[in-house]
């Protein structure tokens, strides 16, 4: 073998180890955008958690549970306080969402992340006929595509009573403690 034909040959496997190399930098660069992704979509679920459980600690339980059952008894400072809880939530899922579309790697993998944490989310705040009233005049105007998953995921979920909603979150914080 010359030496020309061994400088060839040295020259191919550099190419290819060099060509390797950045597939798998490209590789761990995806799987840290992956992680950044679910890390983010779990850091929203606990916010949604923690302003849920905020809410119920700082009364608003009564005042939902008003709304679902006697709406036209509400007085003005409940529905306020009504409204800005769910504002406070609906903000934490536009956050979200806002958070997915910059880390996200395609258009697809952003919807796919947003549509599962919506799916988990959304059902539990916008249980109510009252609740998601309030999302469908207030929420979607503002934040038209994070709305949308929103949207998405309430057409798949039932309506279900404020008071039973509140049990399943009293049986969700019993088995975690």
């Amino acid at each position: 073998m010359k030496l020309s034909q061994f400088n060839d040959y040295v020259q191919t496997l550099a190419t290819i180890g060099a060509i390797a190399g950045l597939i798998l930098v490209a590789y761990e660069i995806r799987q840290s955008t992956r992680i950044a992704v679910a890390e983010s979509y779990r850091d929203g679920y606990v916010a949604i958690n923690d302003l849920i459980l905020s809410g119920l600690e700082s009364g608003i339980a009564g005042p939902l549970i008003k709304a679902e059952t006697q709406p036209d008894a509400l007085t003005p400072e409940e529905k306020m306080a009504i409204s800005l809880w769910l504002e406070a939530n609906y903000r934490t899922i536009a956050n979200e969402y806002s958070q997915i579309e910059v880390l996200a790697v395609d258009a697809q993998e952003e919807y796919r992340a947003f549509d599962q944490y919506v799916e988990r989310v959304a059902p539990r705040i916008f249980a109510s006929a009252w609740s998601r009233a309030w999302f469908y005049q207030e929420a979607s105007i503002q934040e038209p595509r994070a709305a949308e998953g929103v949207r998405r995921a309430l057409e798949k979920s039932p309506l279900i009573s404020t008071t039973d909603l509140f049990k399943q979150i009293d049986e969700a914080a019993a088995t975690t403690e």
